[in-house]
């Protein structure tokens, strides 16, 4: 009784209780960070198109809904989904690096620029080496100092305009059997133009990959409320660089992603040899893991659109 009534027990009680409640802290914290996790894994956004600073006020769209995230779905598989790998900005490549993006795993989908010197003759290495082709819709980024081609989507464009401009671009890439944005930080932010551009693919029976370089698209809510196919960028492979140590955290970046059911989209660019050495490693790489790489397509049809 002495020894519980002492300055040096009442001292101990004290500690031992500061130390079960630290202990309850770390584990209530760690349970949040799972659950998280499994809840709603969005997109680890790597902003490419980046804009210039505006006041809130400026960034209002009229009458445009609120973006909304897409629900991923979750199992307690340890297996990482499929894979789908988009290599970005082909039309102005040719030559042995045109050449050599087309000798890469036929899974791979080739998103094509219109209005470019080789917009056509990608168009049809792709198609010879068996690759998807997507139509690589330039559009209107925040940051006015981007040129995102001669002719492109803007925001607040009306839809005769955008029907005109798609059939342009449609015809120099037939082969297309999907779209995705190039740039677009501001017409994709856009839900009228973005409707009329989903409307336009729908009338093809195409789906669209919003490449996200802005997480205010509406592009999600524009194909849900259109009906259109519809799946959205995960990964930026070549952001910031494709040094040894950037392909190696992407690699370590696909165990996040474990369990979840909709595969991996996974986007690139065709812009130099280097990033063309940074695909072969990537791609002998998922082999490796044992991940299974699927075409663009194949994907689309495991994205359920949100009510």
């Amino acid at each position: 009784m002495k020894f519980f009534n002492s300055k040096s027990a009442r001292l101990y009680c004290r500690c031992l209780c500061f130390f079960l409640l630290a202990l309850f802290l770390i584990l209530s914290a760690f349970s949040c960070q799972k659950t998280r996790k499994k809840e709603n894994q969005s997109s680890d956004y790597e902003i490419v198109d980046k804009a210039p600073e505006v006041d809130s006020a400026k960034k209002e769209i009229v009458n445009n809904p609120a973006p909304i995230k897409y629900d991923y779905h979750w199992t307690e598989s340890k297996n990482i989904p499929p894979v789908a790998i988009v290599i970005d900005d082909f039309g102005q490549i040719g030559g042995d690096l045109l050449q050599g993006f087309a000798e890469l795993d036929e899974n791979i989908t080739f998103s094509i620029l219109p209005d470019l010197p080789n917009t056509a003759k990608s168009a049809q290495l792709a198609n010879v080496y068996g690759h998807e082709v997507l139509l690589h819709i330039p559009m209107e980024a925040l940051d006015k100092t981007q040129n995102p081609g001669k002719i492109y989507i803007k925001a607040g464009e009306n839809a005769e305009d955008i029907k005109n401009a798609m059939n342009h671009f449609f015809d120099q890439v037939p082969q297309a059997v999907g779209a995705n944005n190039h740039m677009g930080s501001s017409a994709t932010s856009d839900y009228q133009v973005m409707s009329f551009v989903l409307k336009e693919l729908d009338k093809k029976g195409l789906f669209f990959l919003d490449s996200k370089t802005s997480a205010q698209s509406v592009a999600l809510a524009a194909a849900r409320d259109n009906g259109i196919g519809y799946v959205a960028r995960d990964i930026f492979l070549d952001v910031p660089d494709v040094s040894p140590a950037t392909i190696n955290a992407k690699l370590a970046s696909l165990e996040k992603y474990k369990g979840r059911e909709e595969p991996v989209i996974i986007i690139s660019h065709c812009h130099n040899k280097a990033k063309l050495e940074a695909m072969r490693t990537f791609v002998s790489q998922l082999k490796v893991m044992g991940i299974r790489l699927i075409p663009v397509s194949e994907a689309v049809g495991k994205f359920q659109l949100p009510a």
